[in-house]
């Protein structure tokens, strides 16, 4: 076949950060430094069975278009066929060249294709061919894949099994740049590069490219590798089939596959092949899991699996804790987490007086201790990394010295032993940074905003900004236009103009549900969104219409006592409950997650939450061996450090997810 074309809510009021920064000035890339492709090799397999005369094209991601959850496929967005007319074939229909798989299932691409540049990153796609079937039967349904990375770290050594496990952990961690298996595309912005080279990195986390086997432990963490292989045998029942689609009376293997990974979940487009299919399930992890699990018999190629549905088809990473750190259990626990523009992650944790920083894959980076002198511990309870001007510097409030620290991008304090005091500064909570690069906290300890300047110094007066409503001021937010939006325990919402004078009333904004708010986050259309603990639900506001959201809030989807929440490019909410569980919902306030939310076993009393520039979603947990759950794919890709706006790196309008 050719191609066609969080906080946990609790009495003590304890806030946890999320890390909202400033606006990320992007540039191009053109990537016009073309590179000579290394001779590669490997073998297609379909469960466990060689596959032969399967066509094999290699492909680089579009960096001009713009695919993923959402997007519409069309030229503008396709991938980039990489071989040329040197493989020996004939162009399919498209005018794309492929190499063919022999009797044992083996492909070989002996260097006849250039790369834009040595950081492109490419992959392999398997279509068609027979898995031990009748001679010249060609299961027209399978379709495979294989993420490579970097073309210029290709070497003549690489060797890759494409199989249904690649093709999992390509779908997940390429999930926000993905339509379909030959629409996989972003902008060529610097952020946006980030994001699918680090995307590309996640897959190793996932699974071994030379075996074809999925991971269960490597050195940055735990794999969830009976779903992975469970997810890889759903897939293996349509590869290891005659590939035909009859149904719904005796169905077979590839229409209940296709008929149950739908585009939208349960509506929208069927899939006609097996790598689409693994894309839309990674697009819609919670629609129809009982019916995709059935596929999976006791005798599946890809072992151990899961016993059952687990409530989504989540891939969830369990970060390591690693270096010389050790979280004295169960004393310090970490207060929220960020995410730099390299999509580094950072966790602030109070009673260490500290900062732990890992990589995109969780690999451990370093253990920063925010004040000069090893005896001050100041309890950094919210962090932010800023960008533009001050790019790489790490700020933390410190609710026990009602300070500001200033870290580099080293780790090196810049703010002394006591760090910054003044501007109001009283118990700080929560932080925020607006276009101008100055830093926002709110303060709980005499209802007040702090702004300090890096360059000045406090902007604020000695008592703070006052007035608007603030009581208790938790979880700060600030949209493009510098408004600064402020959650108030007292159930109400402050809004505040750039000069620190409140434009809300004297008892803030109320209504649309709010009870004892936390968490704010801002949604593409910058409607402001707010977790509130107080009755377990969420609220949206206009700032120009007003509340969204009814009297109650929006309810269900699992929440429960909602503390922290993130918003991803393509407008839908993650709150994280204080019963371990997670809740997502649609950017009209439908719940996505069942009456239970998500529930994994990872999810020991989560306190932050952040989504990067690949699309994954990191939340920070308390006790256990692991410090950072990472949900790989599961959001829709952003800009990160989040700005002042919500931003995509895809460059385009947000859309509705199904």
């Amino acid at each position: 076949m050719r191609i066609s074309s969080a906080m946990a809510f609790f009495p003590s009021l304890l806030v946890l950060a999320g890390c909202l920064a400033v606006p990320v000035t992007t540039k191009t890339s053109t990537q016009t430094n073309p590179t000579q492709g290394a001779a590669i090799r490997g073998i297609v397999h379909g469960g466990e069975q060689v596959v032969s005369d399967a066509d094999v094209y290699l492909f680089a991601v579009n960096i001009t278009g713009n695919a993923g959850p959402g997007i519409a496929a069309s030229s503008s967005n396709a991938s980039v066929s990489l071989l040329n007319s040197s493989t020996g074939n004939p162009p399919d229909s498209n005018g794309n060249y492929y190499v063919t798989t022999s009797s044992n299932g083996a492909w070989s691409i002996s260097g006849n294709y250039n790369c834009p540049s040595s950081a492109t990153d490419v992959y392999l796609l398997a279509v068609g061919g027979n898995p031990g079937l009748t001679p010249g039967t060609n299961n027209t349904s399978m379709e495979l894949l294989a993420a490579l990375g970097a073309c210029g770290n290709l070497t003549s050594s690489t060797y890759v099994i494409i199989n249904e496990v690649s093709t999992i952990a390509m779908a997940y961690a390429l999930a926000g740049y993905a339509t379909d298996p030959t629409h996989i595309s972003s902008s060529g912005s610097t952020l946006a590069l980030e994001g699918v080279s680090n995307a590309f990195t996640t897959v190793t986390n996932l699974e071994t490219l030379n075996t074809g086997v999925a991971v269960a432990t490597n050195a940055n963490g735990t794999a969830p590798q009976a779903t992975l292989n469970t997810l890889a045998n759903i897939l293996a029942a349509c590869s290891n089939s005659s590939g035909t689609v009859t149904g719904p009376a005796n169905p077979t293997p590839c229409y209940t596959l296709f008929t149950n990974a739908l585009s939208g979940g349960t509506s929208g487009t069927q899939p006609a092949d097996t790598a689409t299919a693994a894309i839309n399930i990674a697009h819609n992890p919670w629609a129809n899991e009982a019916n995709l699990y059935a596929l999976q018999t006791p005798s599946s190629p890809f072992q151990p699996m899961d016993v059952g549905p687990t409530g989504g088809w989540i891939i969830a990473f369990l970060v390591n804790i690693g270096g010389p750190f050790t979280i004295p259990n169960p004393s310090s626990i970490p207060a929220g987490n960020c995410v730099d523009p390299a999509g580094n992650i950072y966790l602030a944790y109070p009673q260490d007086g500290s900062v732990i920083v890992y990589s995109p894959i969780g690999q451990y980076l370093g253990q920063y201790s925010v004040s000069t002198s090893p005896t001050n511990t100041l309890g950094p309870i919210t962090i932010l990394v800023t960008a533009g001007t001050i790019s790489g510097y790490i700020w933390t409030g410190n609710d026990d010295a009602s300070s500001l620290s200033e870290l580099n991008s080293s780790g090196t304090v810049l703010s002394g032993t006591s760090g910054y005091a003044g501007g109001g500064l009283d118990d700080p909570d929560w932080m925020a940074a607006d276009s101008n690069n100055n830093i926002w906290l709110t303060n709980d300890g005499n209802n007040s905003l702090t702004e300090y300047n890096p360059t000045t110094g406090f902007v604020s007066p000695s008592t703070g900004y006052t007035g608007g409503g603030l009581d208790v001021p938790l979880g700060i937010a600030i949209d493009p236009s510098n408004r600064v939006w402020v959650a108030n325990s007292n159930n109400s919402l402050s809004e505040f103009n750039s000069s620190g004078t409140a434009v809300s009333p004297s008892t803030g904004y109320t209504g649309g549900g709010l009870s004892a708010p936390a968490g704010v986050a801002l949604d593409p259309a910058n409607n402001v969104w707010v977790a509130n603990p107080g009755n377990s639900s969420l609220t949206e506001y206009n700032p120009t219409t007003g509340f969204v959201s009814p009297s109650t809030g929006y309810t269900g989807g699992g929440l429960s006592f909602p503390g922290s929440l993130a918003v991803d490019s393509n407008g839908i909410v993650y709150a994280i409950n204080n019963n371990d569980s997670i809740s997502v919902f649609n950017n009209n306030g439908t719940p996505i997650t069942g009456s239970s939310g998500y529930v994994n076993s990872a999810l020991t009393f989560p306190y932050g939450i952040a989504i990067d520039s690949s699309g994954n979603v990191f939340v920070a947990v308390g006790f256990g061996d692991y410090s950072l759950v990472e949900f790989v794919g599961l959001a829709s890709p952003v800009v990160t450090p989040m700005a002042a706006n919500l931003q995509s790196p895809y460059g385009s309008s947000p859309v509705n997810r199904p």
